[in-house]
């Protein structure tokens, strides 16, 4: 069992899971932010679709997203 999925699942059955916001993040470097980032904009919108275009003079060309928000959401990553 996904622990993560079930300890947020009470909190999503509110959601019409048909409809759902998009949106498009351009990310440079805030590590520290984009979880919490993801994490608000998913319960409050609920967001279900997010494009991350990562800055060509980021540091880290990869940003860290936990494998929880790839199981509930799509996320694309563009790196050009």
């Amino acid at each position: 069992i996904n622990q993560n999925k079930t300890k947020w699942e009470p909190m999503m059955k509110h959601f019409d899971w048909n409809q759902t916001f998009s949106s498009c993040l351009i990310f440079m470097d805030d590590h520290h932010l984009l979880s919490e980032w993801i994490a608000y904009h998913y319960f409050a919108l609920p967001l279900g679709y997010l494009i991350i275009a990562v800055d060509p003079a980021s540091k880290d060309p990869q940003p860290p997203i936990d494998d929880y928000w790839h199981t509930v959401m799509t996320i694309e990553i563009w790196n050009d």
